[in-house]
């Protein structure tokens, strides 16, 4: 049997119109990420506690099965659209996408070598985390949750690419607007959108229920050169804002866009920066009844 490599190692996927059920001819889509072996599949552990005169387990079997995983990834153009969509359990509409309360699932095939793969199925999106700075190109991480998995000696076909974009970078290629206007102090921004999705338990059935959301949560941090007081105000102050972060395709037309139209900063540290003093302001995005949503995508 031939070594499995790493570098031939991917992930591929396709949507379920019912979770937990892959479709009988899936068309497979790669998944772009840092490290291919990100799907985690799991069993919890039945552990008798029963009591024994040698004082030693006797008993334990394997309980509840579930797929996790964080799957790291570089963020570009028009490569997440399904993703995206699947995390906030809305629908693209024009280029805009917003938080709804449709789950959707996939079915995950993660190869290990020609001959050997694992299915992940009823597989979503529980939380986007992204991080922007200056120095780097726009990187963030999936958080998964699921209902079950398998191991196969075939795959479930051939996958095809969604978008081989470049990544985003941090320089040039991104416009910062903070309350409304641009600014051009910012050093870095983390974005951490968690959809808190749970699957469930049921008797008789060794795999999990279908994911369910839980409450949105639109957090991160804002830090910027500490070159007046208005951004440290804003959390003396306890005064809403808005945040918005567009990116331009290295190579090629078309911008990403995610804005959060109301949110709250909720400290204002400053903090060391080579030298230079900034001020890092952790945030929360809140539900902006305008917008019917806390968290705006936008592809144009």
């Amino acid at each position: 049997m031939a070594n499995a490599i790493y570098q031939q190692s991917y992930i591929s996927y396709v949507a379920e119109a019912e979770p937990g059920v892959t479709p009988a001819t899936p068309s497979m889509l790669k998944l772009r990420t840092t490290n291919p072996l990100g799907l985690s599949p799991s069993k919890a552990l039945l552990e008798s506690e029963e009591v024994l005169a040698h004082r030693q387990r006797e008993h334990v079997r394997h309980g509840l099965r579930s797929v996790g995983g964080s799957v790291p990834f570089e963020l570009s153009y028009e490569a997440y659209n399904d993703w995206l969509e699947a995390l906030l359990s809305g629908t693209w509409s024009t280029g805009v996408l917003k938080a709804g309360t449709a789950v959707k699932t996939f079915t995950i095939e993660q190869r290990i070598a020609a001959d050997r793969y694992i299915h992940g199925r009823g597989v979503a999106p529980s939380q986007l985390s992204l991080t922007m700075n200056p120095t780097g190109i726009i990187s963030g991480s999936w958080e998964l949750v699921g209902m079950d998995f398998e191991s196969a000696a075939a795959t479930l076909g051939a996958p095809a690419d969604v978008a081989t974009h470049a990544p985003f970078d941090g320089l040039g290629n991104a416009v910062i607007e903070e309350g409304g206007a641009v600014i051009g102090n910012a050093t870095s921004i983390e974005l951490a959108i968690n959809a808190n999705k749970t699957v469930g338990a049921l008797l008789g059935k060794a795999g999990g229920d279908a994911p369910v959301d839980g409450q949105l949560q639109v957090t991160g941090t804002l830090t910027a050169r500490f070159d007046s007081l208005a951004l440290f105000q804003k959390f003396e102050n306890e005064t809403d804002s808005s945040l918005k972060i567009t990116f331009t395709n290295p190579d090629g037309a078309g911008t990403l866009a995610f804005e959060i139209p109301k949110l709250k900063y909720n400290s204002g540290a400053p903090q060391n920066n080579d030298n230079v003093i900034d001020v890092s302001c952790s945030f929360e995005g809140l539900y902006a009844a305008g917008d019917a949503t806390s968290i705006i995508i936008t592809e144009a």
